[in-house]
């Protein structure tokens, strides 16, 4: 192996090991449980610098058959993307943002689905804690351990203290298979009340708002969206905004 090669990866094993040396005093600040460790790092090694990358679960759970060689038996296949809907969830509700993903789109076609997105700001925390640890001179100079722990701990404070953000409220088209189901509804309802009539049946007064009611029913599903919810969709009600 040629030795800037060498260089090379001893200068990246190097950077991975001091980042995850200041993640590990954000995270024990934050108090975030011990079980989202190895999930992290696997993100921190396929990130490097980078704040937002693409990656995919299997990419994630290859990175970690890297970190610990005895994970290649019995490993749960969904490891990946049950420890991040953990870690979002946690995030939640403890108010800090360590990490944002957004789901890569389905190619039928393909058969497959894109990379998705994620955007870890453990990177940029652990720029700013060693940029606030180095302020104070007293304490990088005799102890930068406790210097660095005394700057995560008030990142960590200040990420706390912002009002918790309120959801946006992004109407998402329904499913097609949703909507082709509603135009399917009204068109049976219809065709029923056709052949019905063949057989004398009649719509007496008293019965039309039924019929009508059912139609709007569908009509109102079909005006309100999706919200996405980690990696998946979920029925929200948000209206369609109106057309200018």
């Amino acid at each position: 192996m040629p030795e800037s090669n060498e260089n090379d990866n001893k200068e990246q094993a190097e950077e991975f090991a001091y980042t995850t040396n200041v993640v590990t005093y954000i995270l024990s600040a934050a108090h975030c449980p011990v079980k989202f460790r190895d999930y992290i790092d696997c993100l921190i090694g396929i990130a490097g610098k980078e704040i937002e990358f693409s990656t995919t679960d299997k990419q994630i759970e290859s990175r970690r058959k890297v970190f610990r060689s005895n994970t290649n038996k019995g490993v749960n296949r969904y490891w990946a993307r049950d420890k991040r809907r953990d870690l979002l969830k946690w995030q939640k509700e403890n108010n800090l943002v360590l990490l944002d993903y957004k789901e890569g789109k389905y190619n039928s076609k393909l058969n497959r689905r894109a990379p998705s997105v994620y955007k870890l700001y453990l990177v940029e925390y652990v720029q700013r804690v060693i940029a606030e640890a180095k302020k104070n001179k007293l304490f990088w100079d005799s102890d930068r351990v406790m210097a660095i722990k005394m700057a995560a701990q008030r990142l960590i404070d200040e990420l706390r203290a912002r009002p918790k953000e309120e959801p946006e409220k992004d109407y998402i088209d329904p499913p097609a298979e949703v909507l082709r189901k509603l135009r399917t509804a009204k068109t049976h309802i219809e065709e029923a009340i056709r052949l019905l009539k063949k057989y004398d049946f009649q719509i007496y007064k008293e019965d039309e708002p039924l019929v009508a009611s059912i139609e709007k029913l569908l009509s109102k599903i079909r005006e309100r969206g999706f919200a996405e919810l980690e990696d998946m969709k979920i029925f929200s009600g948000i209206e369609r905004e109106p057309k200018p």
